[in-house]
């Protein structure tokens, strides 16, 4: 079975392999880290732009009434 480290190899390896028309680098945001990210009582979220938040972490933030701002 695969790790979550071994996926993140193989994507950057392919990634890399695609030459200079490769899209510009994206951060894939789950709850969990989203919930690191928070501070306790915050209504907002500051995230880096063109970031991919989960369904999951998208639901949760609804669910808290956090606003998410990309910088």
């Amino acid at each position: 079975m695969l790790k979550r480290s071994d996926v993140v190899d193989i994507l950057a390896g392919l990634l890399a392999e695609s030459g200079p028309e490769a899209p510009a680098k994206r951060v894939f945001l789950s709850d969990w880290e989203l919930k690191k990210l928070r501070v306790p009582g915050a209504k907002t979220l500051r995230v880096p732009k063109g970031s991919i938040i989960s369904p999951l972490a998208a639901d949760w933030l609804d669910f808290e009434g956090i606003e998410v701002i990309f910088e």
